[in-house]
């Protein structure tokens, strides 16, 4: 897959996915959707 043909990236909310790691495809006019936080129980 290319990322020319990329629109959406889904990833979850963990601390290793900072700000840089987002950058690299919003740069490319990628979205970053988060899923929904997990609830603790």
């Amino acid at each position: 897959m290319r990322m020319e043909s990329l629109r959406f990236v889904l990833r979850n909310r963990d601390a290793k996915y900072d700000q840089s790691f987002d950058a690299i495809f919003t740069v490319d006019g990628i979205e970053i959707l988060k899923s929904a936080p997990r609830r603790r129980r």
